[in-house]
Order: structure tokens, then C-alpha cells, then sequence
């Protein structure tokens, strides 16, 4: 689900997904501003680019509390990044101003609202007095550099502006030495930049060849080589590489004097980005949920007091597996709110489990599903008994794990809870797990929490003939596929009639057909 271009947007989708919204107005809220995004496809597709260039709103927000005047190396790079950041939001604040124009959901025009802000203007005509109209914010550490030295304007501190001519000097001289090297020895020699080894030469290793370090000129040193390239410097190299870093950290230093100031004026306005911050994230994570629900086979599910999926699918199988998996329905009410599923090893009991919760949890976030016809009941919590493991931090086997989740589960359902149960009870003996399971049942049973409980205790299905809110089912596998896994389909079930030991024997391969044992 992952779609966002933001890290706040994915920080706010991982958020929403650990912790869905139990608000109905508030889902339906986003859902009808997902709705608007799949409807209108020209919209979606211009905010895209614009959002992804505010990637940094939320870095700006340390503008209100660091110390801006440490005056050292680190603290001048880092305010060199907040002023060409904040210009570059800035310069994009109105272009989305100007694509939500188009949006007519009450979101996009709080949106809007929001950054028609006067202190968005009042910070970039006090950036613009200092900060080059050109000098944005790169991704890259050759052109970040570039950009954090020539952000100040020119003719406002002469200092500055030699120092700044001495780093090109000492970039075309360095230019022209490799240039030289490279007619010299016949090469194909580039000039290359990064943080760990500054300024070095680098030679391609054509197709075929088999170049070593060996064979390069004595004069190179410090050669290594990577998989397709030779990185590697000379002595010269090395002495203006050093008297670039100088340059270029005494430009820092004397632009972070000029910077420091007006920073500390700013300070004052950047409430405003705060708002830009959370408008953006949630933004992007509309962006996101509406990419996924333009997908023809996903549905808006509405929300009532039943739960009712029409030919569902997972929506990790659907997007990852070659062959689109079989669609299952969902059923449950308050007249039928506890399923017993039962089935044999690899029927896909586990997988229809994972595929109610992972359809909840996108409902609940504002998604679109992946099915024909959805209709959810919000539930306030999801507990889940799945994972068959023990725990040697908590000196718990599996059993006794399997105990401690299964009694949370017990102290914390609600009425509206959705329950999920797989396989309980098998780290243990037959006999006491069957029993345990089926006092975990029948307590479950009288709540009105969705309850759903795949086991292989056949007998548990029993419980549908004293308990009228207890349905049993079971996943019917397929003969004509190897692949079990894909093809299995739910069919109502009020007594174990079928034999799990007949599609067994066929899947080994002891019987032509599962019928043929019956």
C-alpha cells in the first residue's frame, strides 16, 4: 500500500495501519476524498510531482527549536539546508494552491485555505532578500554542494564572492589536470565527487577487458576497483582536492554568518509549516490509497452493522501472484457472528483468516477492496491469535504463549471487537487442547464480537448445534490443482462430513481422485 512520495505520508500510512480509525465520519471523510481522486485521474496525476517536492515540510519544523548560532561546520551545512528547503517549499506552496483549485471535496479546500497563510509570502520575500532567486534544494551530494555554496546572492559580501571564485578555479584546474591525464594515457578519465572520497578520477572498464590496478600509469594511487569502474587519484589531485574542501568550508562558514540572522527572523513565522506538514502527509496519503483503489477490481466498501464481502480476495496474493487467487465471501452478523473454518493442511484456512483482518484494516483507513461488493462493521479493536511460536525472552513455550494471548484476548474483547483465531490450542495434547478450545469458544461465542476460528477439532463444529450464532464451514479443496493454495472456495458446513484423510491420499498421490475413496 505503500504509494507515497512523502516521508510524512509514509509515516502517517504506517500509522493508520498500526492504529485504523474507529471513527465512521472521519473514514468516510477520506474515503470520499479517495472517491474524488479515482473519478478525476488528471487531478491525482498533477499533485503527484508537486507533493513529492515537499518531501522536507517536516525537516523544516527543527527551525523552531535548534540553536541556529553554534557557528561550526556542521550546524552551517545544516542551516544552508533549512534556507534552501524552506525556499523551495515556499516556491511550491502556490503551485498547489493552484492544482487543488480544481478539488471541489472539503479537504482540498481546507487545504487551500491553509496555505493562502500571508506568513507563507512574509518568509520568502525575507528569503529573497538573501538567498539566490535560482538555489533550491537537490537530492545529490555534488549538486547539494553546489548549491549550498552559491546560495547567498553575489555583491553582498565581497569575501564571499573570492572565495567562491577560488573553488571554481580549483574545480576547472582539477578539470583540466584529469583532461590532460587522460590524453596523456590514452583513458577514458572522468572527475568524480562523494563525501567519503572527495574529488578523484574514475576510469570505466570497457566490456571484454580485463584491467587491473596493475596495469594502470605509476604515477595514479590509492586505486580501487569496483565492479565495472577504477577509482583512484594522484599526488596533485590530492593537494587541490584538500585546498577545495578548505575553500568550500570556509564558504559555509562565512555564509552561515550572513544565514544566522535571518533564520532567527524567520523563527517567528514557521507556525504556518506545522499545518503545511500535516496537510501534506495526509495529502499524500490520499495519493497513495487512491493509486490502490483505481485498481477496476477494488470496490468502496460502505460500513453498517454486518459484515458481508462479496468474491473477496487477499490483497497481497492479488498483487503478487501470477494466478489470480480464488475469491471467497465473508459473511457475519449478530445473528451469525462466531465461524468455525475447518480444512485440511494447506486448504488456505490461515490465508482467509489474514485476508478478513487485512481487508478491515484497509476499510478502516479509507481504501478501496479488492472485492465485487463490501460491507463492513467498524470494529474497535482487532485481536489476533496466529503466530505458533514460543518465547525464550519470556521463558514461554508456545503453549503457554498461546495461553497469555488467548486470555488477553478473553479480558480485552468488546462488542464490537473483530477476533481472529487460528489453529488454538495445538501445542498441546488432543484431548486438553479440544477442551480448552472449546471453553474459549463458547465464552467468545456469547459476546457479539466477530469471531472467526479456523481448527482441525473437528468436533468443535458440534458448537453450531447448541449455539444459533455459531456457523461452522470448511474450505473445500480443489482436485484438479496442485496449487491448493489458490484454488479454494468457503461452503457452509453443520457437521464434518467430509474426510480430511480422502484429499490427503489423493494429494500423495495413493488415489486418482478424491471420490474414488469414498
Amino acid at each position: 500500500m505503500n504509494r507515497c512520495l512523502t516521508p510524512m505520508g509514509r509515516r502517517l500510512l504506517r500509522a493508520s495501519i498500526l492504529q485504523p480509525s474507529c471513527d465512521e465520519c472521519l473514514i468516510a471523510y477520506r474515503q470520499s476524498c479517495v472517491a474524488e481522486l479515482v473519478a478525476n485521474h488528471s487531478l491525482c496525476i498533477s499533485l503527484q510531482p508537486v507533493v513529492q517536492r515537499l518531501f522536507g515540510t517536516d525537516r523544516l519544523l527543527m527551525l523552531a527549536i535548534k540553536p541556529l548560532h553554534v557557528n561550526d561546520m556542521q550546524n552551517a551545512e545544516r542551516n544552508l539546508n533549512y534556507a534552501l528547503l524552506l525556499k523551495s517549499c515556499l516556491d511550491t506552496v502556490p503551485e498547489l494552491e493552484a492544482i487543488l483549485a480544481t478539488g471541489v471535496h472539503p479537504f482540498f479546500v481546507k487545504t487551500r485555505k491553509n496555505l493562502r497563510n500571508s506568513e507563507f509570502q512574509v518568509m520568502k520575500d525575507k528569503i529573497l532578500t538573501l538567498i539566490h532567486v535560482d538555489a533550491r534544494f537537490v537530492k545529490g551530494c555534488t549538486s547539494l554542494s553546489m548549491q549550498r555554496c552559491f546560495a547567498i546572492k553575489a555583491d553582498i559580501n565581497q569575501l564571499l564572492d573570492v572565495a567562491r571564485q577560488i573553488y571554481c578555479e580549483l574545480i576547472s584546474d582539477m578539470k583540466n589536470m584529469v583532461e590532460q591525464l587522460a590524453v596523456k594515457h590514452k583513458l577514458q578519465l572522468s572527475l568524480e565527487y562523494n563525501i567519503n572520497l572527495g574529488y578523484h578520477i574514475n576510469v570505466v572498464i570497457p566490456r571484454g577487458s580485463n584491467m587491473t590496478i596493475s596495469d594502470l600509469p605509476a604515477e595514479f594511487i590509492q586505486a580501487r576497483k569496483n565492479r565495472r569502474s577504477i577509482t583512484m587519484t594522484t599526488t596533485a589531485l590530492l593537494t587541490l582536492n584538500k585546498q577545495c574542501k578548505n575553500a568550500c568550508e570556509e564558504i559555509y562558514m562565512m555564509s552561515n554568518t550572513l544565514l544566522t540572522n535571518l533564520l532567527e527572523d524567520i523563527r517567528q513565522h514557521v507556525g504556518c509549516l506545522f499545518q503545511l506538514s500535516a496537510d501534506v502527509a495526509e495529502l499524500d496519503l490520499i495519493l497513495s490509497l487512491a493509486q490502490i483503489s483505481s485498481n477496476p477490481e477494488y470496490v468502496r466498501p460502505s460500513f453498517e452493522a454486518k459484515l458481508e464481502l462479496i468474491n473477496s480476495l487477499h490483497p497481497i496474493m492479488e498483487l503478487f501472484n501470477r494466478d489470480l487467487p480464488m475469491a471467497n465471501d465473508v459473511n457475519a452478523s449478530i445473528t451469525h457472528n462466531f465461524h468455525l473454518i475447518t480444512g485440511p493442511n494447506m486448504s488456505g484456512k490461515s490465508t482467509y483468516l489474514k485476508q478478513i483482518v487485512l481487508l478491515q484494516i484497509m476499510a478502516q483507513i479509507g481504501s478501496y477492496v479488492p472485492a465485487t461488493q463490501a460491507t463492513f462493521r467498524v470494529a474497535d479493536r482487532i485481536l489476533c491469535r496466529i503466530s505458533s511460536r514460543d518465547d525464550a525472552e519470556l521463558n514461554a513455550s508456545a503453549y503457554v504463549l498461546e495461553m497469555k494471548e488467548a486470555q488477553y484476548i478473553l479480558q480485552s474483547v468488546t462488542p464490537k471487537s473483530l477476533v481472529i483465531l487460528d489453529e488454538l490450542c495445538r501445542h498441546t495434547t488432543v484431548e486438553e487442547g479440544s477442551a480448552i478450545a472449546w471453553a474459549i469458544c463458547e465464552k467468545l461465542s456469547l459476546t457479539t464480537a466477530f469471531t472467526f476460528a479456523a481448527t482441525h477439532f473437528l468436533h468443535l463444529t458440534a458448537l453450531s448445534n447448541m449455539y444459533h450464532n455459531i456457523l461452522a464451514s470448511a474450505l473445500e479443496m480443489m482436485p484438479n490443482s496442485v496449487k491448493l493454495f489458490n484454488h479454494h472456495s468457503s461452503y457452509p458446513s453443520s457437521s464434518p462430513l467430509y474426510n480430511e484423510l480422502r484429499d490427503l491420499l489423493y494429494l500423495f498421490g495413493f488415489a486418482e481422485n478424491p471420490t474414488s475413496l469414498c
